[in-house]
């Protein structure tokens, strides 16, 4: 369609050379290919950190950067900067050692993007990897929250305030270009609360958070701005997906995904101008396995062993914190949704790599989970 493509951020999505960004539709990139990073180096002025690793506690005497506070011990060990953490740049891999806040660093990247290719169409892709471990931000952004005193909670909220003044940047770029209005943004979380992390953040009113699939960890911030075509204000309360994403940027730019190719989104404009009440069929899988679980309407079923009969049956209009399984209550309403969750397997493919030994989950306000696979 003819657009510039941008990406900058966490990749996650693979090592090989042929999963690398610019080999998969994008002209630029900058940043990580792997989960996670530190977000300072060596040389980073003014920051505080939950932890160090073997390289800056054996930094000599004579490195300019003495002023790191470190607050506490964080488990895991952050992420180093080897191997598949480096701060990579373009298709040449070129390795960055950069020693400015990496938020700052990627919000910089993307508005540097925008204003490079104001004039023409372009798609940019920034993946934050903040507020993710290892807990690590500048002074600057720490002192802005002394009265919390839980020190995990209050660098959390530092790399929060970094995220967001980085996005405010974005947002003030694409205004600055004059083209704010012909822009479709989208923003999100990728799942909720870290709850592992003790005092960190909390889920509240709903259960589950990260790694799990109740509504702490699945109904996340989604967040649409298009001036010249959505209202402001507009709320969609129909579940939907980052799925969704792809097919509604294919329809605002005026194009459409190849014929041979099935999209698992739907596309947003018909719910945003209220000529559709839902996407698809209403019903909503993820994955991560053994653990699978399925929502059509407000029943949900969670179960921790896609090969193992029943599960965990939630009516979500009535009981948000997913407290009551009603699963013996329900068996035909049980079968229903594994019946749903067979017809998604059967169009979809196996994960070639599997998850083997016990699984244990400590979540919010769900009594520890475990299983065996």
């Amino acid at each position: 369609a003819g657009y510039a493509t941008g990406m900058f951020g966490k990749w996650h999505l693979g090592f090989k050379d042929e999963h690398y960004p610019t080999n998969r539709g994008f002209d630029e990139f900058y940043g990580h290919l792997s989960g996670a990073t530190r977000f300072i180096n060596r040389r980073t002025q003014g920051a505080v950190s939950m932890s160090v690793d073997e390289e800056f506690r054996s930094r000599p005497p004579e490195d300019p950067r003495t002023d790191l506070v470190v607050r506490g011990t964080e488990p895991p060990a952050p992420p180093t900067r080897r191997a598949g953490n480096l701060i990579v740049r373009g298709p040449e891999k070129t390795v960055i050692d950069e020693p400015a806040y990496i938020t700052d660093v990627f919000g910089d990247e993307s508005v540097d993007f925008i204003r490079r290719h104001a004039e023409a169409p372009f798609f940019l892709y920034s993946a934050f990897n903040a507020p993710h471990s290892p807990f690590q931000v500048t002074k600057e952004y720490y002192d802005r929250f002394p009265d919390v005193e839980h020190e995990l909670r209050r660098i959390y909220f530092g790399m929060i305030a970094a995220l967001d003044d980085a996005v405010g940047r974005i947002l003030d770029a694409l205004d600055e270009a004059g083209i704010a209005d012909n822009t479709l943004v989208v923003f999100l979380s990728d799942n909720g609360c870290a709850g592992y992390f003790p005092g960190l953040c909390s889920c509240e009113p709903r259960s589950g958070g990260k790694l799990t699939y109740y509504e702490g960890g699945v109904r996340v911030p989604y967040l649409l701005r298009w001036p010249a075509a959505v209202a402001a204000g507009t709320k969609i309360d129909a579940p939907v997906s980052t799925l969704d994403i792809l097919p509604t940027a294919l329809a605002a730019a005026g194009t459409a995904a190849p014929a041979d190719l099935e999209l698992d989104g739907h596309d947003l404009m018909p719910l945003l101008d209220g000529s559709a009440e839902a996407t698809g069929d209403g019903r909503f899988v993820w994955r991560n396995y053994p653990t699978v679980a399925v929502r059509s309407g407000d029943m949900k079923l969670i179960k921790p062993n896609q090969d193992a009969p029943g599960g965990f049956l939630y009516d979500l209009s009535t009981d948000v914190r997913e407290q009551t399984d009603l699963a013996g209550e329900r068996p035909e309403e049980v079968a229903n949704l594994e019946a749903a969750i067979e017809d998604w397997r059967s169009i979809t493919v196996e994960p070639a790599w599997t998850r083997r030994g016990p699984v244990a989950y400590s979540i919010c306000n769900i009594e520890p989970i475990g299983f065996e696979n």
